[in-house]
């Protein structure tokens, strides 16, 4: 498990993009003030707060950003508004529903421009952790979330490896590349936690569609459309600042897995002299090799007297190959041949990036919020899209800065606004660029495909169960299973168009060999998606872990990245890695089911998951309570000797 590099960079450009778009509305808005400079007085309600409106232009250049950042005596003034989010002050209530319209744009106008006073100084913060030479924070532990200066930062966000071995345990076997390697990002959900509200962007929508209905089905009051109206742009500036925030949180995991992905197919990719590399000239056609049955690793080192009983109790109930597990070997190796390699290259740029998120939150209490500001987030990544160039200088090398001995290139990329999307540019060395397919050498944009399974599991999803409402986890799940059929379709096409035979193998595997012609399996991921359609449209309410461990299933057949939150994205996070990488390792790798728990609590106990815990909160437990643990489902129950009690963070 790594940290990853791009939490601050991926904020920070992103952050820079949407500061420009609110400079050019904060501009609008001042060009609306002068039209009604000589039309209406202003009146006792729109006193200025604390600047005079030269005060105010010298502290926030729009021109010039660099001088406003630079000019920290002003800032500095303005830090006790940015320090907190933008809230209406009772003043601003009375012109609300009396001032005018120049003294309602006032108000307007100063909220803008202390939001935007804001987003700069959170953006001079981010460029400071953007330095190859700094050595401190390189993640937000989940005690800081409701840190203001780091809104924009994804929570407690790492990239994370189960490897698999074949073979028996010893030092050997880690010395040859594994069989499979699993990976997963985990972070905190993407949510505008520092602004307290009990209303998410989902949530606040629903409300703003409300109002605009209901203004527009009563026209004749002109004093109540303009309360309205002005209802409705408060409305529309909240949505904007939780959008600005919980998008940034999530395009980080977004750029994290598409640069670790990225990096996977770069690394197979064969050595070649001549034309660039495509699917035509490319040495091998063979995708997917049979090999015996595997021995499953995860990534960090057990030591051998506290797994002895597991792993005897393990040996002794298994006929076939004895399974242990351990931290991976210092040699960073990965199991896509050259073929595969290319093949999901190609898969990328004709289909797009398809990028699974798995969300634990609960659909009761501050989590609905949450989770109504993480499905908008995460549906607004439809904007983002990818492309590949070439990379003249050197390029920085990165190491993690924690015990792991992953090791990774930090890929340059820059953040641009083409049209009505964000397009990351990911350069790669001209040796590396030259191997890409065709597609990607000419610029071809890869588009985003996200989605989103949601699924709560504490004890607050059981109160909403037995007394509240699932109606958003719900509409999600049914959104989502709409958009996966989509890509289904398209997957099937493109890979049908390739290859013309196809063909059942065994444990739903998609791709498969015979001979020299890799052929596809559908009908697995059929059945997958037609139990998924039934878990999703049941009118049950209850905790279904099938329809999580099937989301993800089909995530995997359909060659997606997977990411996993809960709210900090470290107990109930950590017990869904664990029973998913276990039941993997059944489903995948011939490991009797009936110890899939028996792993899972194994890895919990001497796993990552545990290390993970300790970074945030300093203890090495899970931060579950014997009555919250009750109301887990079994699987995620973490073992009773781990528990530390409820903890704030």
């Amino acid at each position: 498990m790594v940290e990853s590099p791009y939490v601050f960079e991926t904020a920070s450009q992103l952050l820079q993009l949407i500061i420009n778009e609110r400079k050019e509305q904060l501009r609008s808005l001042e060009a609306k003030i002068e039209i009604f400079h000589n039309q209406e007085p202003l009146t006792d309600f729109a006193t200025p707060s604390r600047f005079s409106s030269r005060e105010k232009a010298e502290s926030i250049q729009l021109d010039s950003p660099e001088t406003s950042l630079r000019n920290s005596q002003r800032l500095n003034q303005l830090k006790r508004s940015f320090t907190q989010p933008v809230h209406t002050t009772a003043r601003q209530k009375q012109i609300l529903r009396e001032g005018t319209t120049r003294d309602w744009l006032q108000v307007m106008s100063e909220k803008h421009r202390t939001r935007l006073a804001s987003y700069q100084e959170a953006l001079q913060t981010y460029n400071q952790y953007c330095s190859l030479d700094h050595k401190g924070l390189s993640f937000k532990p989940s005690t800081s979330k409701d840190d203001p200066s780091l809104k924009f930062i994804a929570t407690n966000l790492h990239y994370q490896e189960m490897r698999v071995y074949v073979g028996r345990p010893d030092d050997t076997v880690f010395s040859l590349p594994p069989v499979a390697i699993y990976d997963y990002i985990t972070f905190g959900a993407p949510t505008a936690f520092v602004c307290k509200s009990k209303r998410g962007l989902k949530q606040l929508e629903e409300k703003r569609d409300k109002n605009l209905a209901r203004m527009l089905a009563t026209p004749g009051d002109t004093n109540k459309k303009h309360l309205r109206e002005r209802k409705l742009e408060l409305i529309d500036f909240e949505i904007q600042e939780r959008r600005d925030i919980s998008l940034c949180q999530a395009a980080t995991a977004l750029v994290t897995s598409f640069i670790m992905k990225l990096d996977r197919c770069l690394a197979n990719l064969p050595s070649y002299s001549g034309p660039p590399l495509n699917s035509e000239t490319s040495p091998t056609r063979t995708v997917y090799q049979k090999q015996n049955p595997p021995l499953p690793i995860s990534n960090n080192n057990f030591s051998a007297s506290s797994l002895q009983n597991y792993k005897n109790q393990i040996y002794n109930q298994s006929s076939h190959n004895f399974y242990s597990l351990s931290f991976a070997s210092n040699n960073h190796t990965h199991s896509y041949t050259q073929a595969q390699s290319l093949l999901l290259l190609e898969e990328m740029a004709s289909l797009g990036f398809l990028i699974e998120f798995e969300s634990l939150l609960s659909t009761h209490g501050a989590e609905l919020a949450m989770l109504g500001d993480m499905c908008v987030a995460i549906k607004y990544l439809r904007n983002c899209c990818f492309r590949i160039s070439r990379q003249l200088e050197e390029n920085m090398s990165w190491s993690s800065s924690t015990c792991s001995p992953m090791k990774y290139e930090r890929r340059k990329f820059v953040t641009s606004k083409e049209h009505s999307h964000y397009v990351f540019d990911v350069s790669l060395p001209e040796d590396l660029f030259n191997r890409l397919p065709t597609a990607l050498q000419n610029g071809s944009l890869i588009r985003t495909v996200p989605i989103l399974f949601t699924q709560g599991i504490n004890e607050q999803q059981s109160i909403a169960n037995a007394v509240g409402s699932t109606a958003l986890q719900k509409t999600i799940n049914l959104e989502s299973f709409q958009q996966l059929e989509l890509f289904y379709q398209r997957f099937k096409n493109f890979h049908a168009a390739r290859y013309q035979q196809l063909f059942t193998a065994p444990r739903g595997r998609p791709l498969s060999i015979n001979g020299n012609k890799a052929q596809l399996d559908f009908a697995a991921v059929d059945s997958h998606m037609q139990k998924l359609e039934r878990l999703i449209r049941m009118d049950k309410k209850e905790k279904s872990v099938e329809l999580l461990m099937i989301t993800a299933e089909i995530s995997r057949c359909l060659h997606a990245s997977r990411s996993t939150s809960c709210k900090s994205a470290k107990d109930r996070t950590g017990m869904a890695i664990t029973f998913e990488q276990a039941s993997v390792l059944s489903q995948r790798h011939n490991m009797n089911y009936k110890d899939v728990l028996i792993v899972a609590n194994m890895m919990r106990t001497s796993g990552v998951r545990r290390e993970n815990a300790l970074k945030n909160t300093g203890k090495d437990k899970y931060a579950f309570s014997p009555i919250q643990l009750h109301f887990l489902p079994e699987e995620y129950r973490a073992p009773s000797n781990l528990l530390c009690g409820a903890l704030n963070s």
